[in-house]
């Protein structure tokens, strides 16, 4: 009886050349649509921008009915650590703007900043009004927990992978006139704007 079960030794091609199939297989790049998606976190490493500036970058994935990556196809969100690049310590911090609502993208316990209720007056998220010094000493202890945080991704990137969020897909062109889709915004709550839940990908214009 014939054992259906051993391997076949693949050939290797002596040569290969150029055909019509595979210039149109390359033209047709499948890159993501814009849109809001659920997302998650399949790939993350560290690095710093020609200037010197700490980055974290994320390749994420949307995400099917059944909580698993839908494609292959990804986009990046490029988070900047408020933090000083000890390599480079004239080199410019970024504004901690960026990693405050991704953290907050994540989690819902992540301290917020007080809400401005008039001239000189701010809410916390507890309710209570507050002004002056007492806004001061609040967004310091926002700004510390943004910054814990940015370190622990920095020093940990795969910390992130398989975090989920919402994000909104836009698409990029590069100098070579090349689209890439990237994650403008991000969310922890779902949208009231529509979501993109199937057929994630089209052919790159």
């Amino acid at each position: 009886m014939e054992n259906t079960n051993e391997k076949i030794k693949p050939e290797i091609p002596e040569s290969i050349s150029m055909t019509e199939a595979d210039v149109d297989r390359a033209s047709a790049r499948q890159v993501l649509k814009e849109g809001w998606m659920q997302l998650i976190v399949t790939g993350a490493e560290r690095d710093v921008t020609g200037t010197g500036k700490l980055r974290v970058t994320l390749f994420c994935s949307p995400l099917d009915a059944d909580g698993k990556p839908a494609t292959r196809a990804g986009a990046k969100l490029a988070l900047f650590p408020p933090i000083a690049n000890p390599k480079q310590p004239e080199a410019e911090v970024a504004k901690s703007t960026g990693c405050y609502f991704f953290a907050r993208s994540l989690d819902k316990k992540f301290p917020k900043y007080a809400k401005k209720m008039g001239p000189g007056k701010y809410q916390t998220a507890d309710g209570e009004v507050i002004t002056g010094q007492a806004k001061k000493d609040a967004d310091r202890v926002v700004l510390e927990a943004i910054i814990k945080r940015s370190v622990e991704w920095y020093n940990d990137p795969t910390s992130l992978l398989q975090e989920t969020f919402y994000g909104l897909i836009e698409h990029e062109t590069g100098t070579n006139g090349t689209v890439y889709p990237k994650v403008k915004y991000t969310r922890l709550e779902k949208p009231e704007e529509a979501l993109v839940t199937e057929s994630f990908t089209e052919a790159a214009k």
